[in-house]
């Protein structure tokens, strides 16, 4: 073995090779259970819908209809939908942040890998769809109104970003010593076969870059543990006001974006920048979920019909039920006035 503690490893799981399913964790159904799970990937695909999709329906109506006629019919059920899934979408994503912050000091290794790509997709698509309003405040007619939806904007954006960056900050500050027994630990546990595909899958996915000792020409004594906290917390706080500028600029680009009433091209296309990176990172979720099911067998446990697991699906609901009667009162009336608007416009264009 490499060291003194990785033969103490390998000597426990010979004696209980159960170690390796407590380290690594069965599932957990408050996090990933089926039900939760089927509620995050409706929520990017929503994401999607609202926000890159959404731009370029709201352009093409903008573009192909008076506002007068279609405008009334259509574009205001759909601002108010989207403004609806906006508030629903933060709701959610906000307070996952929160429990993944009192969860990822005590999580299992699958937890961690599971809770990275999960917060990673939401926050990329509680971006998305935040953009998307530069082109749905500009619509109404009142100044304080687009400045207040705004500002409700920036508020959840930079909560859920410093939710976000604590969790990332709390893995990457991990110290070398821990990351390092993981390493061994799974070594051992390879001896037994099952668990090691997993924890080879997994590893890939953790921050194993665990803090460096300071170099040569720093003082020794800033290598004790309470200088190497106070740095720590100096850096993440450095980290945090960068966060913050970038936040403002992004702000300030979505402002000037509703202000200028450019066209929706540009925040279509960051819309959906953004949206691809969430499908990714909602891929990455359900393969790490497949492995973890793969790795388990029959004690996985995210797989059970709970109670919490039925409320969770129905999540979305209303939300569904409002865009399908939307779809049934206005889609009808808004064919048949872009054919009658196409219409006029032939006719005028054919006058000599």
């Amino acid at each position: 073995m490499s060291s003194p503690s990785a033969c103490v490893s390998f000597t426990s799981i010979s004696a209980c090779p159960e170690i390796c399913k407590l380290f690594w964790g069965s599932g957990n159904p408050d996090l990933s259970g089926i039900g939760a799970h089927i509620s995050y990937l409706v929520q990017v695909a929503l994401a999607v819908v609202f926000g890159p999709i959404f731009v370029a329906i709201y352009a093409c109506l903008h573009k192909f209809s008076p506002p007068s006629a279609l405008g009334r019919n259509m574009l205001d059920p759909l601002v108010r939908l989207h403004k609806n899934f906006w508030d629903a979408n933060a709701g959610f994503t906000i307070p996952v942040a929160i429990a993944a912050i009192v969860r990822i000091r005590g999580a299992p290794f699958y937890e961690i890998a599971f809770l990275e790509s999960l917060l990673t997709m939401q926050f990329l698509s509680l971006l998305s769809v935040s953009l998307a309003q530069g082109v749905v405040v500009r619509q109404s007619k009142s100044k304080r109104r687009p400045f207040e939806r705004v500002v409700v904007t920036a508020v959840c954006c930079l909560a859920e970003f410093a939710l976000y960056m604590g969790v990332v900050g709390r893995l990457r500050t991990t110290s070398r010593t821990t990351w390092a027994a993981v390493q061994e630990l799974g070594t051992a546990c390879s001896s037994y076969g099952s668990v090691l595909p997993g924890f080879d899958y997994f590893r890939g996915q953790l921050p194993t870059d665990a803090l460096p000792n300071l170099p040569a020409p720093f003082p020794e004594f800033l290598n004790t543990d309470g200088w190497r906290r106070g740095l720590t917390i100096f850096g993440l706080s450095l980290a945090g006001l960068a966060g913050l500028v970038v936040l403002g600029a992004i702000l300030f680009l979505l402002w000037k974006l509703i202000i200028d009433e450019r066209e929706p091209f540009t925040v279509g296309l960051l819309s959906l920048g953004l949206s691809i990176g969430s499908l990714y990172c909602a891929v990455q979720m359900s393969r790490k979920r497949d492995a973890m099911k793969s790795i388990s067998g029959d004690d996985f446990e995210d797989n059970e019909w709970g109670f919490g697991q039925v409320i969770a699906i129905f999540l979305w609901v209303p939300l569904l039920l409002q865009a399908l009667g939307v779809l049934i009162n206005y889609a009808p009336k808004s064919v048949t006035m872009v054919s009658m608007s196409t219409r006029t416009q032939k006719r005028t264009a054919n006058l000599p």
